[in-house]
């Protein structure tokens, strides 16, 4: 064998021994990432708003085996168009950890249950029996201003944004809610939310 021969011999040996590693990391480091990757599945209970006398109430839908024992209510702002996000939009407009009106420097109203039984409807700014108000910042619904409810101690359970406008075109037993996919939000009748609503999932 030349010496030219041998060169190139030696170089695809070091060519295929660089491939071969290659292969061999990425299968640790992409089995790694599918073993610890993969998305949490975390159950979305289902809310639902509507005028209780006149006052935004919330209906709730907790999932099977589950009950409400938070709920969070905040002033988003100046209402801008109607919200018809996507279900990833419920993923992001909901805060990660633990946050009050103070962090984030936006009125909010929270209460927990506070070692009382859970709840299935809230009307807003109107403490339930019992529960305690851990932030009580937000305390008046205006016109013109966008709200979003939280459910869930960490506020990753459910969203769902509504103006006061939204609720007041709403008819006789009907909720400001998900549409059945979380494609949009818009009224239903009551029957319909109940057909729709439950424990949905999201990562």
């Amino acid at each position: 064998m030349s010496t030219v021969d041998k060169a190139q011999s030696t170089a695809l040996t070091g060519l295929l021994i660089a491939l071969t590693v290659m292969v061999v990391a990425c299968v640790i480091v992409c089995g790694n990432v599918f073993r610890y990757g993969d998305p949490v599945v975390i159950p979305v209970s289902t809310v639902g708003a509507y005028l209780d006398n006149g006052h935004p109430a919330a209906l709730f839908k907790p999932c099977q085996g589950t009950t409400e024992d938070e709920v969070t209510v905040f002033d988003e702002g100046p209402k801008s168009a109607s919200p018809t996000g996507t279900p990833s939009s419920i993923e992001t407009a909901s805060p990660t950890g633990t946050i009050s009106s103070t962090d984030t420097l936006v009125p909010a109203w929270t209460v927990t249950a506070n070692g009382n039984p859970g709840i299935d409807h809230v009307v807003l700014l109107d403490t339930p029996p019992g529960w305690l108000v851990t932030d009580g910042a937000l305390t008046d619904f205006v016109d013109g201003r966008t709200y979003s409810i939280f459910l869930g101690e960490d506020r990753h359970a459910s969203v769902l944004e509504f103006t006061l406008a939204d609720l007041r075109a709403l008819g006789d037993r009907e909720v400001w809610a998900w549409t059945e996919g979380l494609e949009r939000t818009t009224a239903m009748t009551r029957d319909e939310f109940e057909r729709i609503a439950g424990c949905h999932t999201r990562s």
